[in-house]
Parts: C-alpha cells; sequence; structure tokens
C-alpha cells in the first residue's frame, strides 16, 4: 500500500512535469511562428528599402554629376554621424509622452513608468517609409499599366 502510495506520487509528479513542459512548448511554438512573421516582415522592408535605394542611386548617377565615390563618401558621412563606421544608423532616443523622461529607440514601453512609447519611425512622411512607399509602389505599378 505504501509503495503504491509512493508510485502514484511519482506518477503524479511527473504528469504534472509533462503538462508543464508541453505547454511552454506550446507556446515557444506560437512565439517561433511570429518570430517567423517579424522575420518575413523585416525581409520585405529590407527588399523594399534596398529597392528604392538602388533607384535613387542610379538616378543621381544619371541625372547629376555624382558619382559612385561622392555617393559613397556622403553615405560614410552619415554613418560617422553616431560616431563610429559601422554600416547602421544610430536611432534617435524617445521622449515618453506621459513622464518626458528619455528612452532608448527600441523600447516599446517606458522604463520609468511603464507606458507606451511612440512608434521610433525614420523617414516618416518620405518614400522610405513603408505605408507611403506600398502606395508609391501601387501607383506607379498603376501608371505603367496605362491606369
Amino acid at each position: 500500500m505504501l509503495w503504491d502510495s509512493l508510485q502514484h506520487f511519482q506518477i503524479t509528479a511527473v504528469r504534472d512535469s509533462v503538462d508543464r513542459v508541453e505547454r511552454i512548448a506550446s507556446r515557444a511554438a506560437g512565439r517561433a511562428g511570429d518570430l517567423s512573421m517579424d522575420v518575413k516582415d523585416l525581409c520585405n522592408r529590407v527588399d523594399s528599402l534596398t529597392l528604392v535605394s538602388m533607384a535613387l542611386v542610379e538616378l543621381l548617377k544619371k541625372e547629376t554629376t555624382l558619382t559612385d565615390d561622392v555617393i559613397r563618401k556622403k553615405i560614410e558621412e552619415i554613418d560617422l554621424l553616431d560616431g563610429k563606421i559601422d554600416g547602421k544608423v544610430a536611432r534617435p532616443p524617445l521622449d515618453c509622452p506621459s513622464c518626458n523622461r528619455r528612452n532608448n529607440a527600441r523600447r516599446t514601453h517606458c522604463l520609468y513608468c511603464g507606458d507606451e512609447l511612440p512608434p521610433n519611425l525614420w523617414f516618416r512622411g518620405s518614400v522610405f517609409y513603408p505605408p507611403l512607399f506600398r502606395r508609391l509602389s501601387h501607383g506607379l505599378r498603376r501608371l505603367n499599366n496605362g491606369g
């Protein structure tokens, strides 16, 4: 009888552990799916920005006297604005609209008060802003198709 009780306790403990691991695995699988969508979205944005950048460089070279060397130097100059040449543009910090404290640009919520921060979107109002770029691309396709 004591042996049966011990076995029952151990079996219950193992089942609880298995249930807990299955819940964790299920949440991880859901999160992996979310991350996969995030990666796809980022790849689409990179493709759009690459397309726009290539078009702009070609137009600059064709319509002006700018050369690859001049364009490359300007890229390096902009890259150096944050103090280092690393192929990245540092995002400016965000001020929380609720407590007016400065937050890292990658944060979605204020470190100090917890309120949601406004999105830190670069080039808002330009063709680089993804919703505007999509509208621009759609309009260009309509023009090219005679509509």
